[in-house]
């Protein structure tokens, strides 16, 4: 079956950052770096509470789904999703995602499915 992506259901302007997390400045302060990777369509689906999984992360739940078109730049090679030291976060307005996972569909370089934890604050 084919990957379909319909354009019209990607109607919000996201922008996925780079977070590294626990870097001591010159003043000894430990604030978190982020870094903007790119801005991206995307859809936004919350997840119903029969729907939500638990994540990777300790007490994570994957509380939503975030559809966008394939990018390379977002491989696991190029990018941590989350490995400890480093976070990707995704941010829509005032609302912020971390993510716990992103899935190019059928390996078929048309969408990507982020798995996100809505954080708030």
């Amino acid at each position: 079956m084919a990957v379909t992506l319909r354009q019209g259901e990607l109607n919000r302007l996201v922008t996925v950052k780079h977070t590294l997390l626990n870097t001591q400045d010159t003043f000894g302060q430990v604030p978190d770096t982020e870094t903007t990777v790119k801005q991206v369509w995307a859809a936004i689906r919350s997840l119903s509470g029969s729907e939500q999984t638990f994540g990777n992360q300790v007490n994570g739940l994957v509380t939503h789904e975030i559809e966008t078109h394939y990018d390379s730049t977002f491989a696991f090679d190029s990018i941590s999703v989350d490995r400890g030291s480093s976070r990707m976060v995704i941010v829509y307005g005032t609302r912020k995602f971390y993510v716990d996972s992103v899935h190019d569909v059928d390996d078929a370089h048309v969408k990507m499915l982020w798995q996100v934890m809505e954080i708030r604050n």
